[in-house]
C-alpha cells in the first residue's frame, strides 16, 4: 500500500473518530473554479462578529499542499492544524477534487473539528498576488 493511501485511511479514520467521540465538525465547501490558472494556495475562513456582524479573518487553509499531495485522485482528506487569531490551534481535515466539469477547478471541503466560534462564514482564496474579495454566500456554524 503506498504512502498515500495509508494517509488516507488514517485520515478518514481519525475523521470517524473525531465523530465517534463527540466531536463536532462543521464543514465549509468551496468551489475553486480558477484554481490551476491563478495558482491559488488557499482559502480563508471568515468568521462573522456576534456584535457588529462585520466579517474577519479567522482561519487559514492551506489548499495547495493538499491537491498537490492527493493529485488527480481523491482522497477522504488531510488533517491540518490552523491558528485563528487568539491563538487556538483548530483542527482541520482537508479534502481537495478536482472538478471533472473544468480542468482548471477544484471543490474543498474543509472541516473544521470542534470550532471555538460559532455564527456566520464566508471565504476568499489567495495566491502570491493577494485575495480575492469575500463570497457573498455565507454559511453558518
Amino acid at each position: 500500500m503506498n504512502r498515500w493511501k495509508r494517509a488516507a485511511i488514517c485520515c478518514t479514520v481519525s475523521a470517524l473518530a473525531f465523530a465517534l467521540v463527540g466531536c463536532d465538525i462543521q464543514w465549509v465547501n468551496v468551489m475553486i473554479p480558477d484554481f490551476q490558472s491563478k495558482q491559488v494556495q488557499g482559502v480563508w475562513i471568515w468568521y462573522a462578529s456576534g456584535a457588529t456582524g462585520t466579517f474577519a479573518h479567522q482561519l487559514q487553509v492551506p489548499v495547495q499542499t493538499v491537491f498537490a499531495q492527493i493529485g488527480p485522485n481523491p482522497t477522504p482528506g488531510v488533517l491540518e492544524t490552523a491558528s485563528d487569531p487568539a491563538g487556538n490551534q483548530q483542527m482541520l481535515v482537508v479534502n481537495a477534487q478536482p472538478d471533472p466539469a473544468n480542468p482548471d477547478g477544484i471543490t474543498v471541503k474543509i472541516g473544521v473539528v470542534a470550532p471555538t466560534v460559532s455564527g456566520y462564514v464566508k471565504v476568499s482564496t489567495y495566491n502570491v498576488a493577494g485575495e480575492s474579495p469575500i463570497s457573498s454566500a455565507e454559511a453558518s456554524f
